[in-house]
């Protein structure tokens, strides 16, 4: 199935959000924000859900889900870093994980290696960590309150970003490997026994 339906127009509207949230995080709109960013994470789930339930899963969407999620971020804690909310060391290392796992998927795609890359159990734990720090952030700012939830937030980001880009990094090189050592597919033998 192919267009626009409910869930990509879902993930549009994470995609359009962006610089929105984005403005409002660097000039301390942080209660707005914070309403913003929480809808954006209920879209998260909400596109996948609608996709399965009413049977629109498209290629495209598969595409464009992760490629807004990986957007909506990096506005969001390019903002707050720039506002001074989070450390910009935490978000050198998000983006460096992220042009990490798009340089290596990029390699592979193009030297026809590998087609799919499908999510790893890792990367949506690591995702689930960075909205919550996120959100925890914002709501600390928006409320002038801080219980210290952002600061053990931060550290499991961290470990999880580190972890979830060495993860991703070794299964694709197994896959890779395991490609290689393949035995041929049965049409492959039948032609080359015909020459």
């Amino acid at each position: 199935m192919t267009g626009l339906n409910a869930a990509n127009a879902l993930t549009l509207a994470r995609l359009a959000a962006a610089p929105l949230l984005w403005f409002w995080i660097v000039t301390h709109r942080d209660l707005p924000a914070l309403m913003l960013c929480l809808a954006a994470g209920v879209t998260d789930g909400l596109d996948g859900w609608v996709a399965r339930r009413f049977r629109c899963v498209t290629r495209a969407g598969a595409y464009l889900d992760p490629i807004a999620d990986k957007i909506f971020l990096a506005a969001v804690f390019l903002a707050l870093g720039m506002a001074g909310a989070v450390g910009w060391g935490v978000v050198a290392l998000i983006f460096a994980r992220d042009l990490l796992i798009l340089g290596v998927a990029g390699v592979l795609y193009l030297r026809a290696l590998l087609r799919d890359f499908p999510p790893s159990v890792w990367g949506k734990v690591s995702t689930l960590f960075q909205i919550s720090l996120a959100l925890a952030t914002l709501a600390e700012r928006a409320w002038e309150w801080s219980p210290g939830v952002s600061r053990w937030l931060t550290w499991g980001v961290v470990a999880l970003t580190v972890w979830s880009g060495v993860d991703y990094a070794w299964q694709a090189a197994r896959r890779v490997r395991r490609r290689a050592t393949a035995p041929p597919a049965p049409d492959a033998v039948t032609r080359l026994s015909q020459d």
